[in-house]
């Protein structure tokens, strides 16, 4: 199951109805939250042995490509984004879900993604009508990275577009109307950085 398919669709090829393979399907996720939750939830500190990698990545990339290392490329090792998913119109309470920026009843989630594309953590759903500093706060992604580098000598960032406020292990775009040239340039250096780098 690659790709989205009504279970309709694929009742003739496993033989079994639609309620069938959805009964087997929620057993099965259910089974493997069950035995793997400790990999599934909070696993930044899983990860941690190999920012320096990912950090690498990152800057080699970057040189490839024609630029030269700025600042946020000298500690990062992670992206962060967030994304709204639609959600169908609620049949109460549809203030709690309705995203005005974007004018659609959603779910807010938040994503952390190495470079090699591995999904680092995942953090959410937050009722539609927050915005992405708020959910960056929820999750603690700037504690749980510090806390999982404790001691480190090298101390790695994610990086996060220019909606939220840096901290001590988050690094952001640099923002506003007249920028120095020079962070124009990092901006511009590391925005095609955050798709996942080739291998």
């Amino acid at each position: 199951m690659t790709r989205f398919t009504p279970l309709t669709d694929i009742e003739v090829d496993f033989g079994r109805s639609s309620d069938e393979i959805n009964c087997i399907f929620n057993a099965m996720v259910t089974e493997v939250v069950a035995r793997n939750h400790y990999l599934i939830f909070d696993n930044i500190a899983y990860f941690e042995p190999r920012f320096r990698m990912y950090n690498a990545k990152i800057r080699e990339r970057m040189l490839r490509d024609g630029y030269p290392l700025c600042a946020a490329a000298l500690d990062t090792a992670l992206f962060v984004d967030g994304t709204s998913l639609e959600v169908c119109r609620p049949g109460g309470a549809q203030a709690q879900v309705y995203n005005g920026h974007h004018s659609v009843h959603c779910l807010q989630f938040q994503g952390c993604s190495a470079p090699d594309g591995m999904v680092v953590d995942f953090y959410g759903p937050l009722a539609g009508p927050r915005h992405d500093q708020l959910v960056y706060d929820t999750s603690l992604l700037n504690e749980r990275l510090a806390a999982c580098q404790v001691g480190n000598a090298v101390q790695y960032k994610a990086y996060v577009d220019k909606g939220c406020v840096a901290k001590t292990h988050i690094n952001i775009a640099y923002r506003g109307r007249d920028l120095p040239q020079q962070m124009v340039y990092e901006n511009i250096a590391i925005s095609p950085h955050r798709v996942t780098s080739e291998w």
